[in-house]
């Protein structure tokens, strides 16, 4: 191929640069620099893989209220986080549901060790570089492996898990608006307030509160700075309306007392508190919400518990405790008036979390959107933040102590050791969770019924039995919520009832209730269930034959129901007018 002169001058200029001992200087400050930027996170991949790694084959993680199917539809209802779902559903023209899924989880992990590890930075500035580097790993390493995340990974809460990944982020831009209020540093933190409205409406109330706190520290710490108050009150002010702005497709309804979120809110009541009480284990409630659990969840038989693991476990919970309470003084010498900001959000999550104390109950009877934390554990989230702040300090003591005292070798090795608590409180994260997650596919059966499905062209609805909203599939390895809704393409109507103790549906359908109330409980005895549901705009029955489908055995005796097809693992009806 002839070469032109034009690229015989720019190939000679490339390998005349390529020659220069000072361009390659440059390249090799550049490329050190950047590993030094870049390769203290390489822990938290480390770490995220070796929760992930054999969940990372083909195929869905499918847990209870985490249900991915291969196509991820639009919301059906506009609530906060019909954005986070809208991207979802467009990244799924590019990538398989079952990659975004994964993408989706290894994200979470290293959002929360990286943000956490950044603002351990952010406070732990003055600190010489060894201690520093093992404080932040600590921190990072405690808010990504714990038990709190551990629960709700097992319960399928992602995007609970999205929102508490956020929060270390949120703090640090927080801290630096209060150092240096602007209108570019309050729309960082109203882009982070909104990211984690977008991913979890509970964590946004636990956002709030942090604001709040913070915002009143930065009023103490700089209350003699002349301006200073009205600099952050016009930031607070942009934050506010930026964020009420962009959510007001959602916040308005909420606020008006419409909509799906305001009618949810408004059904909770004393029987959803009781079904969703903190647990309190072996221990009681009290010292279990220290040990970062006490996830009603906790209560079932369809997880591990730390403790079932090992009998150490208390131990090391114990140990972590010694490590946060360590670092309680030096983080005071470092600042005081933060530390006490910290203090106080710690014992105020505690105290939440617990959900029995006269606060709690004040709160449930006189703010009413604060009766949406019908499960008052999800406040230990921020618990886990505050043990995140002290344990930095505590482990930087330790390792500086170490390092004084014997020699940096010495001190290096502890703050490895250090690094092994967090993750000693919930072992079973690592590997899969121990093999309770798996990846699996769908059936081939549902594949075909989707097929057939999308050949009828009408308009209809498909009632789908075992009526349950939670149950075991052989094809997903355990109990999972309602797989249907999403996996099918026509409009599934299966059961919205919890079966947990007195709690309500979390989205009250009049016609789920109909059929839950009236017409199943009656259709054993009668012959013509399909004229039944013809009314109700269904034209077909689809059962799958899993856990307590023989108690559907009288839908072979309809007159107005006939069977189309049976495969392995479905039944499938359609009404006979």
């Amino acid at each position: 191929m002839a070469v032109s002169e034009g690229q015989k001058s720019v190939l000679s200029s490339a390998q005349a640069r390529h020659n220069d001992p000072q361009s390659q200087n440059g390249c090799r400050v550049i490329m050190t620099q950047l590993l030094r930027i870049v390769w203290p996170y390489g822990l938290y991949v480390v770490v995220a893989l070796a929760v992930m790694l054999p969940l990372l084959r083909p195929g869905f993680i499918l847990t209870l209220d985490m249900v991915f199917a291969p196509h991820l539809r639009l919301p059906l209802d506009v609530n906060n986080n019909y954005l986070f779902y809208a991207a979802l559903h467009v990244l799924n023209f590019v990538l398989p549901g079952d990659v975004l899924q994964k993408l989706l989880l290894m994200g979470i992990l290293l959002l929360s060790g990286v943000g956490a590890h950044q603002l351990a930075e952010y406070v732990l500035s003055k600190q010489a570089r060894l201690p520093l580097l093992f404080g932040c790993w600590f921190a990072g390493v405690l808010y990504m492996i714990n038990p709190f995340v551990y629960g709700r990974f097992m319960a399928g809460q992602f995007a609970v898990v999205l929102g508490y990944a956020l929060l270390p982020w949120l703090v640090r831009s927080l801290l630096e608006l209060i150092k240096k209020p602007g209108w570019g540093q309050a729309l960082r933190v109203a882009a982070w307030v909104l990211a984690i409205s977008v991913a979890s409406i509970h964590v946004l109330g636990v956002a709030l509160i942090i604001a709040a706190a913070l915002g009143g520290f930065g009023l103490w710490r700089y209350r003699r700075q002349a301006g200073y108050a009205l600099k952050l009150g016009q930031s607070g002010l942009l934050i506010a309306v930026a964020g009420v702005a962009l959510s007001s497709y959602w916040l308005v309804p909420l606020l008006a007392g419409h909509g799906q979120t305001a009618t949810t809110i408004d059904a909770f009541g004393a029987g959803d508190r009781s079904a969703f009480a903190t647990f309190g284990g072996q221990v009681g409630p009290v010292l279990n919400v220290l040990a970062l659990q006490g996830f009603w969840f906790e209560r079932t038989d369809m997880v591990l518990l730390p403790q079932d693991f090992s009998s150490w476990w208390l131990l090391w919970t114990a140990l972590l405790w010694v490590i946060v309470l360590l670092g309680v003084r030096p983080a005071w010498r470092a600042d005081k008036s933060l530390t006490l900001v910290f203090t106080l959000l710690g014992l105020l999550a505690w105290a939440l979390a617990l959900g029995t104390n006269p606060l709690s109950q004040w709160l449930y009877a006189h703010v009413p959107l604060f009766a949406g934390y019908r499960e008052p554990q999800k406040f230990v989230a921020l618990l886990a933040l505050s043990y995140a702040y002290f344990g930095a300090y505590g482990s930087v003591r330790m390792v500086e102590y170490m390092a004084k005292r014997i020699a940096t070798l010495a001190a290096a090795g502890l703050g490895a050791g250090l690094l092994l608590v967090p993750i000693a409180t919930a072992p079973l994260m690592l590997w899969g969770f121990s093999g309770q997650l798996s990846p699996w596919q769908y059936p081939a059966d549902w594949y075909q019924v989707n097929d057939y499905f999308n050949a009828d062209r009408s308009t209809y609805k498909v009632l789908f039995l075992p009526w349950h909203l939670y149950m075991s599939y052989d094809f997903a390895g355990r109990i999972v919520g309602d797989p249907a809704e999403k996996f099918f393409d026509k409009p599934i109507v299966g059961s919205d009832n919890p079966e947990i103790g007195q709690a309500s549906p979390t989205v009250h359908d009049p016609l789920r209730s109909q059929l839950e109330q009236r017409v199943l409980p009656q259709a054993p005895g009668r012959a013509d269930l399909g004229a039944q549901l013809r009314p109700l705009d269904i034209k077909y029955v689809l059962l799958d034959k899993d856990y307590d489908y023989q108690r559907y055995n009288y839908l072979d005796q309809q007159i107005d129901l006939g069977l189309i097809t049976e495969t392995k693992n479905l039944k499938l009806y359609r009404t006979i007018e």
